[in-house]
């Protein structure tokens, strides 16, 4: 997999015919296209995906739920919230 780095690529990711350009730790990635796993996912990779996905819908609610995020936010006390993550600009220059 090779590396594109400084101005080559700028803000670009995505794929073109068969291959992808993604951003991994503020370095450009070029690759060649990621398809589906051969392998069919096992019974606790099916939980896990269904597990987080419950969580992430109630989240969602809690975040939209102006009460509840005010509760959650005191009990959290200094814990990261929803509040705390923000999104990692890579600025190359």
């Amino acid at each position: 997999m090779g590396k594109i780095r400084g101005e080559i690529g700028g803000e670009i990711t995505g794929t073109v015919g068969d291959v992808t350009i993604t951003a991994w730790k503020c370095i450009k990635v070029a690759g060649r296209e990621q398809g589906p796993s051969a392998v069919p996912p096992s019974q606790a990779q099916i939980q896990r995906r269904n597990r987080f996905l419950l969580a992430s819908t109630y989240a969602k609610g809690v975040g939209s739920n102006r009460q509840k995020r005010v509760l959650y936010e005191a009990l959290a006390k200094g814990q990261p919230t929803i509040n705390n993550f923000k999104e990692v600009r890579c600025d190359v220059g």
